[in-house]
């Protein structure tokens, strides 16, 4: 094992505490206080694997990923650095701006700039007093919006006008209180609920 590696290839860098790198098979294997980075994007695990002639990374343990406004802390990530996707898998935990991202597991396509949410999606805003829930959400974060599918709902809450649930087949979520909802809606407010 080599001590402090330090390893880079085209415009990634990364460091670990310990590692060894296996020439025939152009592998690394990091542990330990794993950093990889590249321009506006790194990361942070336990352990990586990165295999040079696919450009592919396995991190696992810990790890957090940053760009932009996005942060996600996951359990394992697998990174294609050709295709720019980092597919999150053992729970997605993530932030961007003030909205609190949660889901089962995850893709992010840097080159799309989307961030695909799937299994008990919650993504909170405290700052509009908003929560969307779903089973498929994918957030396109050039423009801040997101659209949901598979059972979504939207709960609003505010001191003027009290708690409002809209559930729709599907549903885009644009801004701060842009709704789109299409397919077996329904609006519940107080005690009372409309359909369309």
């Amino acid at each position: 094992l080599i001590t402090e590696p330090v390893i880079t290839h085209r415009d990634l860098t990364v460091t670990a505490r310990r590692g060894e790198y296996l020439v025939d098979l152009r592998e690394a294997r990091l542990q330990d206080g794993v950093h990889y980075r590249e321009p506006d994007f790194s990361g942070y695990s336990d352990r990586a694997l990165y295999y040079r002639d696919t450009e592919l990374m396995v991190a696992s343990g810990n790890v957090t990923l940053e760009g932009d406004s996005l942060r996600i802390a996951t359990d394992v990530v697998r990174y294609d650095r050709r295709t720019g996707r980092a597919v999150l898998t053992g729970g997605v935990d993530g932030t961007r701006g003030g909205r609190r991202l949660i889901a089962q597991r995850g893709e992010w396509d840097r080159n799309a700039d989307t961030l695909t949410l799937i299994g008990g999606v919650i993504v909170t805003d405290p700052a509009n007093g908003s929560t969307v829930t779903g089973n498929h959400l994918v957030y396109d974060l050039a423009t801040d919006r997101a659209q949901v599918s598979e059972q979504p709902a939207l709960d609003l809450t505010s001191t003027q006008d009290g708690r409002i649930r809209i559930r729709g087949d599907r549903m885009w979520v644009a801004g701060e209180r842009v709704i789109h909802a299409a397919g077996n809606v329904t609006v519940v407010r107080g005690g009372i609920t409309a359909f369309a």
